[in-house]
């Protein structure tokens, strides 16, 4: 077994331990590198993806080349994209109508994992507390946990921003991504942080979601959400996503 396999397989192994399960999803692994192009033009790019094709139920693990080379950073993209590929199993399965509806959710959930993967946690059964003045080791770099839960939020007032946002379907679909990990980093701060104000100015997203939208956001998403909750949100998403494609026509 490789470096970057036997790797990948530790971080399996950790992230069944922290979620309690007893087996975990079969997919395949693919490698990547890191392209300054792309993270000009789009204004980042990801040490790892997973992908999930919904006509065969195949899950694959695209990760940077040399990402075991990162230690503990590079599981928490790990930690991200491997609840991707549970989510999609769990509540996709291989339905195209749910795999539109699950984005919004996947990615909330992922944010909150790897968040608690940057806290350390190893069993979601354990106390948890913090202090938003933490310091934290990311792959983005040493940073407070304010700074960290409010990156993906500047993210995406960045990349609506942008001259004639969005420019495609990806770079739609990759901002509400962001969005929801914003909203997933807030719920880890909601459920356990000492000291969180939730004060953040999330006006710049709401120029695409609209003021009505991100209000249910905020009172929704502030916790771990029960099936009925995730399909709920999965008709939200769905309706609005759909809504912004054809609004903007990409």
């Amino acid at each position: 077994m490789d470096k970057v396999t036997s790797y990948i397989k530790e971080c399996e192994t950790e992230f069944m331990q922290l979620l309690g399960l007893t087996s975990f999803p079969i997919y395949e692994i693919a490698y990547k590198d890191i392209s300054l192009s792309v993270s000009d033009e789009q204004g980042y790019d990801s040490l790892g993806s997973a992908h999930y094709d919904y006509k065969t139920g195949k899950h694959t693990l695209t990760v940077w080349s040399n990402i075991h080379t990162l230690g503990e950073v590079g599981k928490q993209t790990i930690f991200h994209e491997f609840t991707h590929i549970l989510d999609d199993e769990t509540y996709v399965n291989k339905d195209p109508e749910k795999y539109i509806a699950n984005h919004g959710y996947t990615e909330y959930h992922a944010a909150q994992i790897g968040f608690l993967k940057v806290l350390g946690v190893k069993s979601i059964k354990q106390n948890i507390s913090f202090s938003m003045s933490d310091f934290i080791d990311t792959e983005s770099g040493y940073m407070s946990i304010q700074d960290y839960v409010d990156a993906p939020l500047l993210l995406a007032n960045e990349l609506i921003g942008h001259a004639n946002f969005p420019t495609e379907f990806k770079v739609l679909k990759d901002t509400m991504g962001v969005i929801f990990n914003y909203f997933g980093r807030r719920s880890i701060c909601k459920m356990y942080s000492k000291d969180y104000q939730d004060n953040a100015d999330t006006s710049t997203i709401e120029k695409p979601l609209t003021h009505a939208m991100c209000s249910f956001l905020k009172t929704y998403l502030i916790g771990v959400l029960t099936n009925q909750q995730i399909a709920v949100l999965g008709k939200f998403y769905k309706d609005m996503f759909l809504a912004l494609v054809n609004r903007y026509h990409v």
